[in-house]
């Protein structure tokens, strides 16, 4: 499994670790970065359109951090930017997000966000988790 854990804001750095082989079966995204992601949110969800891009052929897909979404989401908001096409995971069969309870997050964003990224994907199982 390949795990993407962490971007930071400024460079926009990854530490990438891989596991289970040289095939990417899986990844597992967890982004954090300091409190002032807005002044580079775009920058940022176009670095996480273009990594999902590369990564079209993983079966599972896991955001272990509510980050990228709330990006993508604050782009969706902003009527000035433009959305990127969306990945197309072709040989996505799963997709895990984990949502903590301290996000203020309705699931509707949460949804707009899901609905996105599986355009162009085959039917895909789809999990939802809460974490404190």
């Amino acid at each position: 499994m390949l795990k993407i854990r962490k971007i930071e804001a400024w460079n926009l750095s990854i530490a990438v670790n891989l596991f289970g082989g040289s095939r990417n079966e899986g990844v597992n995204i967890d982004v954090s970065w300091d409190g002032r992601w807005a002044e580079k949110s775009s920058i940022i969800s176009s670095n996480i359109m273009r990594w999902l891009q590369v990564l079209a052929n993983v079966k599972k897909l896991t955001f272990t951090s509510w980050y990228p979404f709330q990006i993508m989401l604050h782009d969706f908001s902003n009527l000035i930017s433009v959305r990127p096409e969306p990945p197309s995971l072709v040989r996505l069969e799963s997709l895990k997000v984990v949502k903590h309870f301290s996000v203020d997050v309705s699931d509707e964003e949460v949804n707009t966000v899901v609905e996105y990224l599986l355009r162009g994907s085959p039917m895909a199982k789809v999990h939802i988790t809460r974490r404190a």
